[in-house]
């Protein structure tokens, strides 16, 4: 039997599955608490809990979805990279990742012809003066996917001047677009030394288990690539998580066209699958505000995670819920004992705070905030309503934007209620210990004269109707991008307005597929307002690493083809640019598309692949100007048994 173990860190759990790949059959599950500081830490709990009693001999693949490069960029972690920027500049107002640039002469046309030379002199020069301030470079040439040629001077001079590693961009997209071409090789190279340590510690504790199977990563396009691939181009894995929730949720269900919703504790993915594919998004991902030309699935990513905190806000004459848009460490996930849940009604208050491990005191904090830090630290854990006593015993008066200084610098952790709480509160979802729940449930229901069960339901309800609304917003946008759904007075008529007479109702004509724990808890009623159908399925709690193990290679491959002359046509390919001597369009079309199969099957083989299909996705002619697409899929090769 040739065993698959696929893995799902997510930014609250890590999820393990262990699948026959014969019989494509998923024989064990688990469940382990992601360990952000030290992510092998929580990887290796999944990975023994569903290995327990299993020879690692027999596993033949290993896959692993991760957060990590998503959370590398929007926390601003990376090396210092040197961008050499050929024949060109950013317009004013146009923001770059940090990064110490270089610019020199040379640059091509749209058709890749060569109207500037490259200034390899001056390019020596200037590596030369900043390898000492760097450890890697990025290479954004003008037209470069058009003629790569000045991009792969500049990069063998680098490695012969530097010894860094370097990267084009070209390498990462065949896609026009400058800044974002040259956004995204900059965050490549400020990631790939946080991907290439992962990967390896990866590699070791496989290898100290007794694991000697290929290991894989997730894209963000939902397919796969072989480690050395990954650590080469770490930003094509930016989301990988919502691509494995895509996957996932279709190899699950089986349905070719529906909707993924997958409810985290952070963050709810929303993904729309067509023809058993999950759509791409057209312009490439967005990750931590920089627009990238990595291909993608076209997630709509929410902070709409069950593990955001529940308030009772109070405005004017009206008492509401709010959800989020913090998230915080649920009552029932924080190993609250009986006496700490006690302080709660002692102090009124639901929340508390804990120092971490990692807490330390920046130059940026003010005393206040790092005495404050100090008290939390000293303490196991602290309830809100203590916290004030204690700060006013140091004469520091307690502001809210201190406490979230505290947290956003990673220093402290806030413990409240969720809605997370509010099912272990109603029955439905028994990951926890239910009691703290109630005890801050009661607690909050009682300011709005309600009993915990009650305010449970509120709860769940509210964040219900969120779920509804973003998953409408999700749906308009794909054909309406342009909608500012907040400044839309219609829509917020439609979704805070009750008319009289008015009713309107929507219909969702295609399924829902619920991946994550909570799931089946708060989606049902989701698509009952709809009028649309839940599809029930196994193993959807860990159906983002289903996912990552049930997953394909893909290559594809774009071929333009653009008449020059009567007898004259420019073919392009990724990293190529060929003249064609031929008169008929067809004959041109035919060889383009002879060229870009032979690249997709021989990408697809690079990558780890075996029994590779093609397909032909587009081909066209129109006006001169001629598109061929290519998609080769196939299979990861795994290990032999033993």
């Amino acid at each position: 039997m040739r065993l698959g173990l696929g893995v799902d860190t997510g930014n609250t759990f890590t999820d393990a599955v262990l699948m026959d790949l014969g019989e494509a059959q998923i024989l064990k599950t688990a469940k382990a608490p992601t360990t952000r500081e030290q992510l092998i830490r929580g990887i290796l709990a999944a990975i023994d809990e569903v290995l327990e009693g299993i020879n690692p001999g027999g596993i033949a693949l290993v896959v692993v979805s991760t957060t990590l490069a998503t959370n590398a960029i929007v926390e601003g972690k990376g090396r210092e990279v040197g961008l050499v920027l050929l024949g060109w500049e950013p317009d004013r107002g146009l923001k770059l990742p940090p990064c110490h640039l270089i610019r020199v002469e040379g640059r091509f046309n749209a058709r890749g012809e060569e109207i500037e030379p490259l200034d390899l002199e001056g390019l020596g020069s200037a590596v030369r003066g900043m390898q000492q301030k760097v450890e890697g470079f990025a290479v954004s040439g003008y037209f470069s996917v058009r003629n790569p040629k000045h991009e792969l001077q500049a990069k063998r001079l680098i490695q012969e001047e530097a010894g860094l590693p370097v990267v084009c961009g070209h390498e990462l997209t065949g896609e026009l677009g400058i800044y974002e071409r040259t956004v995204t090789a900059v965050l490549n190279a400020r990631i790939a030394p946080i991907i290439s340590s992962f990967l390896s510690s990866m590699e070791e504790v496989l290898h100290e288990r007794g694991i000697a199977a290929p290991l894989m990563v997730v894209k963000s396009d939902g397919s796969l690539v072989n480690v050395e691939r990954a650590m080469e181009h770490p930003v094509e894995t930016v989301l990988s998580g919502p691509a494995a929730s895509a996957i996932g949720g279709w190899w699950l269900s089986g349905i070719k066209d529906g909707v993924i919703i997958d409810v985290g504790g952070t963050t709810m993915d929303i993904i729309s699958l067509h023809d058993g594919f999950p759509k791409l998004s057209k312009e490439g991902a967005t990750v931590g505000g920089w627009r990238t030309r990595v291909q993608a699935v076209d997630a709509w990513v929410s902070g709409l995670g069950g593990d955001r905190r529940v308030r009772i806000k109070k405005a004017e004459r009206e008492v509401k819920i709010e959800i989020g848009p913090r998230r915080v460490v649920p009552l029932a996930f924080a190993d609250l004992d009986g006496e700490v849940a006690r302080t709660m009604e002692v102090y009124d208050s639901v929340e508390f705070f804990k120092g971490l491990e990692r807490a330390y005191f920046s130059a940026k904090l003010d005393r206040n905030s790092k005495l404050l830090l100090n008290i939390i630290s000293q303490q196991e854990l602290v309830n809100l309503g203590q916290l004030r006593e204690l700060a006013r015993e140091k004469r520091i008066y307690l502001f809210p934007q201190m406490l979230k200084q505290l947290e956003d610098w990673g220093s402290v952790q806030r413990i409240g209620f969720t809605p997370t709480d509010a099912l272990h509160v109603l029955g439905e979802y028994q990951g926890g210990k239910a009691e703290p729940a109630q005890s801050g449930a009661q607690i909050l229901g009682k300011r709005i004269g309600l009993n915990a069960v009650e305010f449970s339901k509120l709860v769940k309800e509210q964040f219900e109707r969120l779920i509804t609304l973003e998953l409408v917003k999700k749906l308009i946008s794909e054909e309406k991008p342009w909608v500012e759904f907040e400044r839309d007075p219609l829509w917020k008529y439609l979704t805070e307005k009750t008319h009289s007479f008015l009713k309107v109702q929507l219909r969702l004509d295609i399924p829902i597929v619920g991946i994550g724990a909570p799931a089946l808890a708060f989606l049902p009623d989701v698509a009952q307002t709809l009028n649309s159908e839940l599809a029930q399925v196994d193993h959807y709690e860990v159906g983002n690493a289903v996912g990552a193990i049930s997953g394909s290679i893909t290559s594809r491959v774009e071929a333009l083809v653009r008449r020059q002359s009567n007898d004259q046509f420019l073919i392009f390919l990724p990293s190529q640019r060929e003249v064609l001597q031929v008169e008929d369009e067809g004959e041109a079309m035919e060889y383009a598309l002879c060229k870009a199969r032979e690249l997709a099957q021989a990408g697809a083989l690079s990558l780890g692949a075996e029994e590779v299909e093609l397909k032909i996705q587009e081909k066209r002619y129109r006006f001169g100007l001629g598109r061929i697409r290519v998609i080769a899929v196939g299979k990861p090769a795994v290990a032999e048994e033993v």
